[in-house]
């Protein structure tokens, strides 16, 4: 049995952050603005036949298509991506591929809404409407390169860094077709609508909150990693190893003794910086009434699985320690409760009282929820699959199982009598499981599309590829592309 898990979880490492993404997303947390889900998915794939990259917004291929492989590829919510291929920036859809500069492009960013995006070539700085097809060019005085670019939450102002021969940098913000020096020594993070506020570090790594009436350090010794919530009244961020937070530009507080915490509010984000920082603004009124987590090597695990100590914070920062060593979790999309696997048992929890927690199942080794938690898929150290429905009694699915997944309806998708590769079933409740692929590698499940992958070959460049084989609801599979590459394969 374990050899059969450690075996598929050598594969599914290729695919662990999405998988991840998609299994600890939650809402906004109690009494707060319940923070927008990923409803759809964009994705791309590089064939090397025809060295050409392909895309799929939902389970749709797209017409288009780039030749090359790209360089980068951002989304905020599944709905629109950026990708960069050679130099040249690219802006992807349900309605196609649309060039937006054709090389020279260093970074680029995406707003929230999909609708803006800001971009830099060597010495400039270039902001997209796609809402109006128009771009402005900002050619700062001095500028030997731009370090860093980030976007304030209305999409009217940008923030931006520039360095100068002598290797001094100095903040900007852009709007209304002008731009005003907002600070010395500084290399922004954050910009607030209309440049009522910002945060930038310093090269000594001090973060600093600052607005027209002054500024104040808030940190030190600061991590290259900010996370705000979408108006940037909040920020965390790291100072030697353990994560802070800050709250209207107050002086930085712990969050959990010791730790370096995530937030899970806000699954959909916009990267924003530079390739010294980057800063996550999260689609969230606030990352605070809701579960953080760490996340560390597991100790003794033959499996090699990371564990996750969880908590939950208050909207005045106060911590509530939830589980330790929990090997996975999920927050349901309203961000009200939580599952979590420790050890071997599964548990149920309201997100700030621990004293809630109920045990739902025992002897599991992983396992898949639906968005509102209704319904559990588990595989047990049996190597069997499990269903449960409203924290019932688990019924008995199917047998040699070893990897489960959650499709957007609530649907399961189990990988059975995995040897290098095994068969794909779609579980639906109590009815027996059927047959959905063979000699399956990988599968995966996002937002209004699921997908696995065939067993590896080699091209005829001696490359190792799949078939990839996609459907909409989990359960009817086509093929889709020949001959991808999986990445970190």
């Amino acid at each position: 049995m374990k050899s059969s898990f450690r075996l598929l979880a050598c594969a599914l490492s290729v695919i662990a952050l999405a998988v991840f993404a998609a299994g600890c997303a939650g809402g906004g947390g109690k009494g707060r603005e319940a923070s927008r889900p990923f409803s759809d998915s964009i994705s791309y794939y590089y064939t090397g036949a025809d060295t050409s990259t392909r895309f799929i917004c939902n389970s749709t291929l797209l017409a288009d298509k780039l030749g090359g492989e790209p360089e980068a590829f951002l989304t905020c919510d599944g709905t629109v991506g950026i990708t960069r291929v050679g130099t040249g920036l690219y802006r992807v859809d349900k309605d196609g591929v649309l060039m937006i500069h054709p090389a020279g492009v260093n970074r680029a960013l995406l707003s929230l809404d999909g609708n803006i995006i800001v971009f830099t070539t060597a010495t400039e700085v270039h902001v997209y409407d796609h809402r109006t097809g128009q771009v402005q060019d900002i050619k700062p005085d001095g500028a030997a390169s731009v370090k860093s670019i980030v976007l304030s939450p209305d999409g009217g102002t940008v923030g931006y860094t520039v360095r100068s021969a002598d290797g001094s940098l100095t903040a900007y913000a852009y709007s209304d077709g002008a731009s005003r020096r907002l600070s010395d020594n500084a290399y922004i993070i954050g910009v607030a609508d209309g440049a009522a506020w910002w945060y930038y570090l310093t090269p000594d790594a001090d973060v600093y909150y600052a607005a027209d009436g002054g500024q104040k350090r808030i940190g030190s010794d600061a991590s290259t990693v900010f996370e705000f919530n979408r108006d940037l009244s909040e920020v965390t961020f790291d100072m030697n190893g353990v994560t802070y937070f800050s709250m209207g530009g107050r002086s930085a507080k712990r969050i959990a003794e010791g730790k370096s915490v995530f937030p899970t509010a806000g699954p959909c984000s916009s990267a924003q910086g530079g390739e010294d920082c980057t800063a996550y603004v999260r689609d969230c009124g606030s990352l605070f009434d809701a579960v953080f987590y760490s996340c560390r090597a597991a100790v003794d695990d033959e499996l090699d699985r990371n564990v996750y100590d969880l908590w939950y914070v208050s909207g005045t920062g106060k911590v509530t320690a939830l589980a330790r060593g929990a090997y996975q979790f999920a927050v349901q999309t309203d961000g009200n409760k939580l599952t979590c696997l420790v050890d071997s048992t599964l548990y149920r929890m309201d997100t700030d009282d621990p004293s809630t927690s109920k045990s739902v199942c025992t002897n599991v080794y992983t396992f898949a929820v639906s968005r509102d938690g209704s319904e559990i898929y588990c595989i047990g150290y049996d190597r069997k699959l499990y269903y449960i429905k409203d924290l019932g009694k688990p019924k008995e699915l199917l047998s040699e199982a070893v990897h489960c997944l959650i499709t957007d309806e609530g649907k399961c998708l189990c990988i059975a009598d995995y040897d290098g590769t095994g068969t794909l079933y779609f579980a639906d409740g109590e009815n027996d499981p059927v047959v959905v692929g063979r000699e399956v590698y990988l599968a995966e499940t996002k937002p209004a599309f699921c997908c696995y992958y065939s067993a590896p070959y080699g091209d005829d460049s001696g490359n190792r590829v799949f078939d990839l084989y996609s459907s909409a609801d989990g359960h009817s599979f086509e093929l889709l592309l020949k001959g991808v590459k999986l990445y970190n394969d």
